[in-house]
């Protein structure tokens, strides 16, 4: 797994085909890709920008953060993961066709 920062006014429905939502939480969401192979997960946190004060100018850049895996069950571990993370909304979480 890799993790990189988009910049914050990236336009991830144009640059991730397919893009599929897992889940949401309050203040973001999580979405799934695949391409060429690759899967990704987004973790889409930019709307936490509204409650950030001018001080916290330098966490704008980890607002919009992508894995990028190799393997299927490597991100499907990472799902798994999140769903043990995120209790409350794991039963929204929805595994996508291309994982199974």
């Amino acid at each position: 797994m890799t993790k990189k920062y988009l910049p914050f006014d990236t336009d991830i429905k144009s640059k991730y085909q397919n893009l599929q939502m897992l889940f949401g939480f309050e203040g973001g969401a999580y979405f799934f890709s695949v391409c060429k192979d690759k899967y990704f997960i987004i973790c889409d946190s930019r709307t936490m920008s509204d409650f950030l004060d001018e001080d916290d100018d330098d966490l704008l850049p980890e607002l919009l953060t992508v894995y990028e895996f190799a393997y299927k069950k490597e991100c499907l571990n990472y799902i798994h993961n999140l769903m043990r993370v995120a209790k409350k909304e794991q039963s929204k979480i929805i595994i996508p066709e291309e994982l199974h």
